[in-house]
């Protein structure tokens, strides 16, 4: 006989069921749009703002296309184009705070750069260099007949 304190239940426990939500918590509302035109104005990125108050991506472009009227429409188009140029213009503070840490008394040291030959001088000499190869193989050609002359009888 088998124990059945130890043996597995014959069928899984049932899962507790999901909690109801809230119809707001899933629809667009009148608040909530107007959190997502805020916060499309702040980041510039549909995805981002309906992330931001709990919609995806798609609900705002249904939403917008829903809502087709003009004063939504330029509404949404405004605050996207306004979130553009902040993050533009975030994203140039960013580059000018880098550009200023290597500006200053650093590269005035590296002024020896300046001095360095430049690439038609390398191109140059490159070419020279090849030159002055090519003469001493030349030379080495003309040594080695001059040796097999003298070895013919």
């Amino acid at each position: 006989m088998t124990d059945e304190t130890n043996a597995p239940p014959s069928s899984p426990a049932r899962p507790n069921r999901r909690v109801r939500q809230c119809n707001a918590d899933y629809r667009w509302t009148v608040p909530k749009v107007k959190a997502f035109l805020l916060a499309l104005e702040q980041c510039g990125r549909v995805a981002e703002a309906a992330q931001a108050v709990g919609m995806s991506r798609q609900s705002a472009y249904a939403l917008r296309a829903r809502l087709d009227g003009p004063q939504f429409r330029e509404a949404f188009e405004g605050a996207r184009r306004m979130g553009l140029r902040a993050r533009a213009a975030a994203s140039r503070q960013r580059l000018q705070a880098a550009r200023s840490r290597w500006e200053g008394p650093g590269l005035a040291a590296l002024d020896y750069l300046r001095a360095a030959p430049s690439q038609a001088d390398i191109s140059g000499a490159y070419a020279d260099m090849l030159a002055a190869q090519a003469d001493m193989r030349a030379e080495q050609a003309d040594m080695i007949m001059h040796q097999a002359d003298a070895a013919d009888p």
